[in-house]
């Protein structure tokens, strides 16, 4: 929450809820009617001399002032130029970049269904996505037990360089196929932004249902496979070729042959 109670010449205080629920009082007393209530994270800002007997000053939602009582509250106002700008930097990432990423995946997929960005090129490069987040997973299901039983800390390490390498090697064949079938940075960054949480929502929600069971667990399995009705769909409508592999260019060479060249590509030999 954004509540601006300073001019620019004003010495500023901030202050960040640190509990879950803070009540605001309509005036700075606890015996003072609540007319409100701030969450956790949620950040107050105002000018040092309003602060009351430890009351802060705040806006809520409707536009009512009220007071909150500063033991709720973190006081985080920077001091110095590099904390400010370091503050102000970390509190619009905070505040707006989720905003902004949820964004961006719903306009990447809109794009994506009208045929403006190559989301997913075909069945591979969406498996390929998903084991991005799934390989981890298998890699030390498969190769847990032998870790455990040689006890080795070498054995370890190489282990999971070695997994760590398969993922950069997917990591790269991703951006570089997501290129080629966008042909802009920016159709790419986008479409990297669409597929890759996709793709991990799809994988965490398969891990979760195929994951053994627990007691209490079976509320987060039903919501694993409600996410998984949600993306599959969208994926599907996201994938340009429906096909195991696309061959984009084979496809191209056949459309520039004349047609008798095209029957005796196509003519079985005898």
């Amino acid at each position: 929450m954004f509540v601006p109670f300073s001019s620019l010449h004003a010495e500023r205080s901030i202050f960040k809820v640190k509990k879950e629920a803070v009540n605001v009082r309509a005036k700075p007393s606890l015996k003072s009617q609540v007319i409100g209530q701030l969450s956790e994270g949620d950040y107050i800002f105002t000018e040092k001399e309003k602060i009351v007997n430890g009351w802060v000053p705040v806006k809520i939602g409707n536009g009512a002032k009220g007071y909150v009582k500063t033991l709720t509250l973190e006081d985080v106002t920077p001091h110095g130029l590099k904390e400010t700008l370091s503050f102000y930097f970390n509190y619009f990432i905070e505040k707006y970049f989720l905003t902004t990423f949820f964004l961006l995946i719903v306009l990447g997929i809109i794009l994506g269904f009208t045929k403006v960005v190559v989301v997913f090129r075909d069945y591979r490069d969406v498996t390929v996505n998903a084991s991005l987040i799934l390989f981890p997973f298998i890699a030390l299901l498969a190769g847990g037990h032998i870790l455990i039983y040689f006890n080795s800390n070498l054995l370890y390490k190489a282990y999971f360089v070695i997994v760590a390498l398969v993922e950069l090697g997917m990591l790269i064949w991703i951006i570089i196929n997501t290129y080629r079938d966008n042909g802009s940075i920016v159709k790419t960054l986008l479409a990297l932004i669409t597929k890759i949480p996709l793709t991990t929502l799809f994988a965490l929600a398969v891990l979760e249902v195929f994951s053994p069971g627990e007691k209490g667990k079976k509320r987060d399995k039903t919501d694993a496979i409600a996410i998984l009705l949600l993306i599959l769909p969208l994926i599907y409508g996201l994938v340009r070729h429906r096909v195991w592999k696309y061959s984009g260019e084979v496809e191209e060479e056949m459309k520039e042959l004349s047609p008798e060249e095209l029957v005796k590509t196509i003519k079985p030999k005898v």
